[in-house]
């Protein structure tokens, strides 16, 4: 008896031994353990009344927080004497952090970087669905070109150089018209040469011509519209919880 009473002990001990060391380990752990707080996770049921984050509004300076992207390329012309020659526009940018349009393309030995706003995009674009509806109803009349007949003259930056576009100017002069070269008219942005930035030079003469064909393609890079949709993707990616 005396033995089965020992063992039986023995066999308690342990028992409440274990128990200890268990009851040991686990309060250790909960000490360790962070216990949430009702507030302290949004959960996706309360994600509408009470957002994680909130997306940057879009604005005529904004379209976010983004790196420039790549957009529709298009096709333009300049002239040579008499004869007209296409040149490319393949590396057109938005910037969203600015809503502005880069056109970048090499003229002669330069590198040119033309930069529009919204304000003066909306104001080609205006310009340029007027010429498209008077060449559609045959109004388009000969006359000299220059800025006094313009459609309308403003400013915007263009920039130049021979390997980057190490000068240029904030406030370049420009004006679009319709010309007629060899009885057809084309849509012409003329850029005056204007004192750069650090007054040291003028910027060069560019002329940009684009058919009604052409232009039409040109007009869809200026609309916002467009250019909204090009950031679409990216705004869903970055501020979706």
């Amino acid at each position: 008896m005396k033995k089965i009473k020992s063992a039986a002990t023995k066999i308690a001990m342990l028992c409440l031994t274990a128990a200890c060391i268990f009851s040991a380990v686990s309060c250790a752990t909960k000490k360790n353990e962070y216990v949430y707080e009702d507030d302290d996770i949004i959960f996706a049921d309360r994600e509408a009344e009470n957002p994680a984050f909130i997306a940057p509004a879009i604005t005529d300076e904004f379209l976010g927080d983004f790196d420039p992207l790549l957009v529709k390329s298009c096709v333009g012309l300049q002239k040579f004497g008499k004869k007209m020659k296409p040149k490319e526009l393949t590396k057109n940018y938005l910037v969203p952090r600015t809503n502005n349009l880069e056109i970048h393309y090499r003229a002669a030995v330069n590198k040119i970087c033309i930069i529009l706003n919204y304000e003066e995009r909306q104001k080609l674009k205006e310009t340029a669905e007027q010429f498209l509806n008077e060449y559609e109803t045959k109004t388009i009349d000969r006359h000299k070109v220059n800025k006094k007949t313009a459609y309308y003259s403003s400013q915007c930056s263009l920039w130049y150089g021979l390997s980057g576009l190490g000068s240029g100017s904030s406030k370049c002069d420009y004006w679009t018209n319709a010309e007629i070269i060899n009885k057809h008219a084309y849509f012409l942005i003329h850029f005056t040469p204007s004192r750069t930035d650090d007054g040291k030079d003028l910027t060069p003469k560019e002329n940009l011509y684009f058919s009604p064909t052409q232009l039409r393609d040109f007009i869809e890079i200026l609309d916002q519209d467009y250019l909204i949709d090009q950031v679409k993707d990216l705004r869903s990616k970055a501020y979706t919880y």
